[in-house]
């Protein structure tokens, strides 16, 4: 390994780069299981994993409009994380540069709210998917997705 090789792996080391990380929801429902897509690769050739596992998250923010302040009329915010699952999708194996996937399926806990945008107030749902694996996790980011 030449001397740029190992600038980049310890930068992907720190970064959590060195891996695509995709993930896609299907048919998310508040009364019935539904199934969450991971699609990952190595951009580096094979990588050694510990586990997929993906984050849901569900919030509610409610704006206030024009509110009188000392310094003038803002809007005010309020949220309020309403919904966080953390759930294992696999376990350790090598990820190569061929595409991998992974699904699971979620329930969302009893007393969930649907997802709604409305003029002063929404609620929204988040997954995100990570690879765990030494220095930091390659993640496909925050995906929105609507909950009915």
């Amino acid at each position: 390994m030449g001397f740029m090789d190992k600038l980049k792996s310890a930068k992907n080391f720190v970064t959590g780069g060195g891996a695509e990380v995709q993930v896609a929801v299907e048919g998310a429902s508040l009364t019935q299981p539904f199934t969450v897509n991971i699609t990952a690769r190595s951009t580096e050739g094979e990588m050694p994993i510990n586990k997929v596992y993906i984050q849901v998250r569900a919030s509610e923010r409610c704006t206030v409009p024009k509110v009188e302040t000392q310094t003038g009329k803002r809007d005010v915010h309020a949220d309020v994380n309403t919904c966080k699952l953390d759930i294992d999708v696999s376990g350790a194996g090598t990820l190569t540069t061929e595409h991998a996937n992974f699904s699971t399926q979620v329930t969302l806990p009893a007393g969930s709210l649907a997802s709604y945008n409305g003029r002063n107030a929404q609620h929204t749902y988040k997954v995100c998917a990570y690879l765990d694996k030494s220095g930091n996790d390659p993640d496909s980011g925050w995906v929105t997705f609507d909950v009915h």
